[in-house]
């Protein structure tokens, strides 16, 4: 019993700083953030500060409150996905968002998520 105990601390701890690692980033001085009220009708902006490639990828969480990700397309959750400013829709409520945003040496930062999502 002791042993399992010693086992479950170890992968505990392995498992706190491997996320601490993901959560830092790979390439300091790259930042992602999103910003702007949590309400739908109203846009939410992404920034970010560094050297990137490409666009801004926006992500939702899952119905169910779970932080399991998916990519945003077009559709009834949000407006202009993949671009700096997103409009919430009412596919969006309860649900969070976060952006991220791929470096030049191929790193993917990600953005803290802003929400839940809220009526108007």
């Amino acid at each position: 019993m002791k042993n399992t105990i010693k086992i479950f601390g170890i992968i505990a701890f392995a498992t706190i700083i491997g996320l601490t690692f993901v959560a830092c980033g790979a390439e300091q001085g790259h930042n992602v953030f999103v910003g702007g009220t949590p309400i739908v009708g109203h846009t939410i902006t992404a920034t970010s500060e560094g050297t990137f490639q490409g666009n801004f990828s926006w992500q939702i969480s899952s119905r169910d409150g779970a932080f399991n990700w998916g990519t945003l397309g077009i559709s009834g959750d949000v407006s202009g996905s993949n671009r700096q400013n997103l409009e919430l829709r009412t596919g969006a409520v309860g649900r969070y968002i976060r952006v991220s945003r791929r470096t030049q040496g191929g790193d993917t930062i990600f953005s803290n998520p802003i929400g839940p999502i809220q009526a108007p």
